[in-house]
């Protein structure tokens, strides 16, 4: 069993980073392919899950909401990865048995010194937004591996809201706004009405 918690932000895309280099005139370094959120996107920009204990089928039913500036030119980037708290030491020497238990020990620390973050990475997913459309998105998307040597790293459901922060401005042009107020007051008043009969 894993302890699985994700890792979610918006990276923008290489298109949209030469238009910037080349209006500010300075080089930027280009991304990697598979690119992992702690890697591409600034530590105060990334939005974190909980950590679901024990468990290969994680719900999280969390809501996060990330501004974009520009959405042709960027891209939804969602890790997953496994948290790996290293026990006490008392614990762990009270595991050992044997030669073969000790060797385990002082692999794990060697694991742990070597590596900037003890989580192990479990995949990602990256979401083009411009691919999404305006009506809400309900999607298993699959976790993409970082390297090809576990290829297979299952599945994650997203639902995924695309909302413009500009108003749309169509429909006060075609109608007076009295009769689009009355519309909207119809709407509450009728909503109301469904909630109270229930």
């Amino acid at each position: 069993f894993s302890d699985p918690y994700c890792l979610l932000g918006v990276v923008i895309t290489e298109g949209q980073q030469e238009e910037e280099a080349n209006r500010a005139d300075s080089p930027l370094p280009r991304r990697r392919q598979k690119a992992v959120v702690k890697d591409s996107i600034p530590q105060d920009q990334i939005q974190r899950t909980e950590v679901k204990k024990q468990t290969l089928n994680p719900v999280w039913n969390e809501t996060f909401l990330l501004k974009v500036e520009d959405y042709r030119h960027t891209e939804l980037h969602m890790d997953m990865w496994d948290l790996d708290v290293d026990d006490p030491v008392k614990l762990r020497l009270g595991e050992i048995h044997g030669i073969v238990g000790l060797k385990r020990v002082f692999k794990d620390v060697k694991k742990a010194a070597r590596k900037n973050e003890q989580d192990d990475f479990l995949g990602n997913v990256i979401i083009k937004l411009q691919d999404l459309s305006y009506t809400p998105e309900d999607e298993w998307y699959p976790l993409e591996p970082r390297t090809e040597t576990y290829p297979d790293r299952g599945k994650c459901h997203l639902q995924l809201k695309v909302i413009h922060e500009e108003r749309e401005t169509t429909l006060s042009k075609q109608e007076p706004v009295f009769w689009i107020h009355r519309s909207l007051l119809q709407q509450f008043v009728q909503y109301d009405r469904l909630q109270r009969q229930v």
